[in-house]
């Protein structure tokens, strides 16, 4: 949709990494008049809009490689992993199993194997990331208990040059830890007035990373190879686009690759993973009609996962050799999203139905355990309006309706069982200016989430709890920003609580109990002239029946310590920008009531430096440098798998040198 809206402008987009009401509320007290109310777009968790938006400059100012590069930034949401395969997103502490992630609308749904990540995304075809924390608004999409992650590729217009019809650019890139290099290519033009069009290939290399000990990380390579083209044509009112990505990524790595070789990984194998994505939208704004306001769209995503391990493999601890297998599993999503926004004086509604079916196939190279197969969809209807109740006040209200069912086993011995559930999303948040200086923000939201299809790896050997009750997320959030001039600090407090979670317990994968995540952030930002600063604050507290969460709590969420994220850039002149970014994550000591204490996490001081020189005047040419853990800081990131009863995580890489030419013609 061609809206812009007034708490998610451009403002927001040129910031680094920033939690969006950095801007928002100046626009809200600067747009009284009705002829605006069209701007009015609040996409997000309860009327703050995204709580983290990234956008491509970001990206390339890392020189961005993974998950964990993408949201590098921002402490609202931590990625752990030491390298990309195994990579999870958590925002508030909860994994990223609990978010709705879409790539342009295209859901990401499925759960692949607890022991990697279920995000494959290529950071150099990014447009923009949003993230909006915490159960809100209808539109966020079914089962979003933990909120959404909105990743959005480029349009051949955003390569485009003023009047350019046709160009081109090619970039390359080494990675010192790695001795990695990755190249891409990219050709895209307009057609005609109408129609335009891009394609780009790419392919990347890293060999095993080294930690900050200098000891490399055994199997821990990792080779890309990305295909991706879009076409999008635009007629008068209407506007249509097609867009197909496959990403092939591969590697020699352990079964369990984000555990230590020796402390239960059982073999090292060559795997394989592909993901298939094909979107088609459709979009329909006639501008004399303020009640149309049309997007329409339509995907299909295969997810494949394969571990082709030998059939004789030697256990690390019995030493023994033991018979194993090759295993291959696809999940595969398709569904529609159709919406609609209509405006009406200072109201305005966005309303629609969206579907979504799931199906999760496992195959066992072996006669004697069987293939298992999982399937599951979901249908929903919602219903978001936003009201500004006076210039300076603006009350959001919506709800959304759910639909869930699935075909389940309890094991391979057993006949299907259908799982059926549905349940309401209801949603009030407020935004209001209370002074020149001073905005409040907040608002209460619920969101439900129904029987789904379960982790594709264990569908063969983790048994389905039948009854099982619905989930329910209930979150509470409030939030106040201050403005004085060029300086902006923000506090916002949250309280997450999701009942009759569902994980793998004692009976099987059913529900487990209670997940609370609580917890605030704080940002303080100011700039000046050239130079931007800001240093970001952030505390989750999540617990599971009353016990914090641990390493071993995969599939649900992980304890981090209280993080801290500062930022200073400073744009010596159009050609040249260069600045530092530090992370510094607290020790993480965890005790509960009965007595009971966890592994202690070690805190951590990371520093990066990054410049970006142009010698053209037009951004023809863009050399970049990038040192990331510029002292070469042995540590473990505390979203990443440290230590529990599966074994011993691997630490986070050492100093990475990143050097890389791009050329636009």
């Amino acid at each position: 949709m061609n809206h812009i809206s007034p708490f998610s402008g451009k403002q927001t987009v040129i910031a680094m990494s920033v939690s969006l009401p950095l801007a928002s509320g100046m626009v809200m007290a600067e747009t009284g008049d009705n002829k605006d109310i069209e701007t009015m777009v609040v996409s997000g968790s309860l009327m703050q809009g995204p709580d983290v938006v990234i956008d491509s400059t970001d990206l390339d100012r890392q020189q961005a490689v993974d998950l964990s590069d993408i949201f590098a930034s921002d402490p609202e949401v931590a990625v752990g992993g030491g390298f990309g395969p195994i990579q999870k997103a958590y925002v508030r502490g909860l994994e990223d199993t609990f978010l709705n992630v879409t790539i342009d609308g295209a859901a990401q749904a499925g759960y692949m194997f607890h022991h990697q990540g279920r995000l494959m995304i290529e950071p150099e075809l990014l447009k923009q990331v949003e993230v909006a924390a915490g159960a809100g608004e209808a539109t966020n999409g079914p089962g979003a208990l933990g909120g959404s992650i909105r990743f959005e590729t480029k349009d051949p217009d955003d390569l485009l040059y003023g009047d350019q019809k046709i160009g081109g650019l090619v970039k390359g890139g080494y990675y010192s830890n790695t001795e990695g290099y990755k190249t891409s290519g990219t050709v895209y033009g307009r057609l005609n007035n109408n129609v335009s069009a891009l394609a780009t290939v790419l392919k990347a290399d890293y060999d095993d990373y080294k930690d900050g000990d200098g000891t490399k990380q055994k199997d821990t390579e990792s080779e890309h190879n990305v295909g991706y083209a879009k076409a999008v044509g635009e007629f008068d009112d209407h506007r249509v686009s097609l867009a197909y990505e496959h990403r092939k990524e591969e590697g020699f790595r352990a079964h369990k690759p984000n555990i230590n070789q020796g402390s239960g990984s059982f073999y090292s194998a060559d795997q394989e993973n592909v993901r298939k994505t094909l979107t088609a939208k459709y979009g329909y704004n006639p501008v004399e009609n303020e009640w149309i306001d049309l997007e329409f769209t339509a995907y299909h995503t295969d997810n494949d996962l394969y571990h082709n391990a030998p059939d004789q493999v030697l256990h690390p601890k019995k030493g023994k050799y033991i018979q194993w297998m090759p295993i291959r599993g696809t999940m595969t999503s398709y569904g529609i999203d159709l919406r609609n926004i209509s405006t009406a004086g200072r109201q305005e509604f966005e309303y629609g139905v969206d579907f979504r079916h799931d199906k999760a196939d496992l195959q066992m190279d072996n006669p004697n355990w069987p293939d298992a197969t999982e399937k599951g969809h979901v249908m929903g209807v919602f219903f978001q309006d936003r009201i500004r109740v006076t210039d300076n006040f603006l009350l959001s209200a919506g709800v959304r309706y759910d639909r869930y069912e699935t075909d389940q086993r309890s094991n391979n011995a057993k006949p299907v069982v259908k799982l059926k559930d549905n349940g309401w999303s209801p949603n009030i948040g407020f935004r209001l200016m209370a002074t020149d200086n001073i905005e409040l923000h907040g608002g209460w939201a619920q969101a439900f989430r129904g029987p789904r299809v379960r982790e594709l790896f264990k569908l063969d050997v983790a048994p389905s709890a039948t009854p099982r009750k619905g989930e329910t997320a209930e979150n509470i959030e409030l939030g106040v920003i201050y403005r004085l001039g060029d300086l902006t600090l923000a506090l916002k407090g949250f309280d997450t609580t999701i009942d009759d979670v569902v994980g793998e317990g004692d009976n099987g994968f059913g529900n487990i109990g209670k997940l609370e995540t609580r917890g605030y952030s704080a940002r303080i930002a100011y700039q000046m002239d050239k130079l931007t600063t800001s240093l970001n604050y952030s505390n989750n507290k999540p617990e599971l029946n009353g016990k914090p969460l641990n390493d071993d709590s995969l599939g649900l969420g992980v304890d981090v310590g209280d993080s801290w994220f500062a930022k200073v850039n400073y744009a010596y002149s159009e050609q040249l920008d260069f600045g530092w970014t530090g992370e510094f994550v607290q020790r993480l000591d965890k005790k509960v009531n009965d007595g009971t204490t966890y592994a202690a996490k070690a805190g951590y001081g990371v520093h990066n430096l990054y410049a970006q020189y142009m010698p053209l005047q037009r951004e023809d040419l863009t050399l970049s440098l990038t040192v990331n853990n510029v002292l070469d800081k042995q540590y473990t990131d505390h979203a990443s798998y440290s230590t529990g009863f599966r074994g011993e995580g691997i630490p986070s890489p050492g100093r990475d040198i990143r050097v890389s030419l791009a050329y636009a013609f």
